[in-house]
């Protein structure tokens, strides 16, 4: 990978926006002040996909056709927004995406608009520099701010906006997560097939715990490849699956919930 470009001047004297490879932002001090910023955002934004040890995950399954930028802006020492991207060589020049693998949003992370400014130009910056075929960037549903005022900046040919649902999972519990869940007050907030399946799946004495056994990976990768497979949908490469243990930490950064019936596995779910 190249090494980082050096620091550029924004438009405010003292904030300033590098691009920065892999190895540059997993420096201890420079990672230590990347994860500082990303637990002090609101909205929980910082997703995992800003997480150092995604972008390590990207960087690993795409090595041999893509390369990971992350466009970091500060303000003297202190982190104040981020943008990761990904250049691939593709059959008709360079693509940029912000971010592959999956709808992994990237987009813009800042509470700032000063920072989202600078940002933002360093994107159109790299454009210029690369002049991919192609660029996307999926933006973060979550981000503190709201970027339209930047739209008209932005080199934007084509938009697809699509319509996300969250709903707050926090009732869950951890361990076995029927055990710590009011069916009837969770239901509440189902639409009515989700909330018809999960009546009859607690009545069927389906449990649901957690389990990040090596046996519970199988069991996930194994469902995972066959159900995607007869379903004709795309699956996930087995170098995931291989270096889930390497790139992150169970408990702290995933957990994989394994429904039983019977004594039986029956369904395993991955959660970041």
């Amino acid at each position: 990978m190249p090494a980082a470009n050096p620091t550029v001047d924004a438009t405010a004297a003292t904030l300033t926006v590098t691009s920065m490879t892999l190895d540059s932002l997993m420096q201890p001090a420079i990672r230590h002040r990347y994860e500082t910023f990303l637990a002090g955002l609101a909205n929980d934004s910082g997703l995992l996909y800003y997480a150092p040890p995604y972008l390590a995950m990207l960087a690993d399954l795409f090595e041999a056709s893509a390369q990971l930028q992350v466009l970091v802006a500060e303000r003297g020492n202190t982190i104040t927004g981020c943008l990761p991207l990904m250049v691939c060589d593709g059959p008709l020049g360079k693509v940029i995406n912000a971010l592959p693998f999956f709808g992994s949003h990237g987009g813009l992370l800042t509470d700032d608009m000063d920072t989202a400014r600078v940002l933002a130009g360093a994107w159109h910056d790299t454009l210029d520099t690369i002049e991919p075929v192609a660029a996307t960037m999926i933006t973060n549903p979550f981000c503190p701010l709201d970027l339209a005022p930047l739209r008209d900046t932005l080199p934007i040919d084509a938009t697809d906006e699509r319509i996300a649902q969250f709903i707050d999972l926090t009732d869950w519990g951890d361990g076995n997560v029927w055990a710590h869940m009011d069916v009837d007050r969770f239901a509440e907030k189902l639409g009515d097939t989700a909330r018809r399946n999960v009546r009859k799946a607690f009545k069927s004495g389906v449990t649901v715990a957690v389990d990040n056994s090596a046996e519970a990976l199988a069991f996930l990768r194994h469902t995972h490849t066959t159900t995607m497979a007869d379903q004709g949908g795309t699956v996930k490469p087995a170098a995931f699956f291989d270096g889930l243990t390497r790139w992150f930490e169970p408990h702290t950064h995933y957990n994989i919930y394994v429904a039983r019936q019977d004594g039986q596995r029956v369904a395993a779910l991955l959660v970041f």
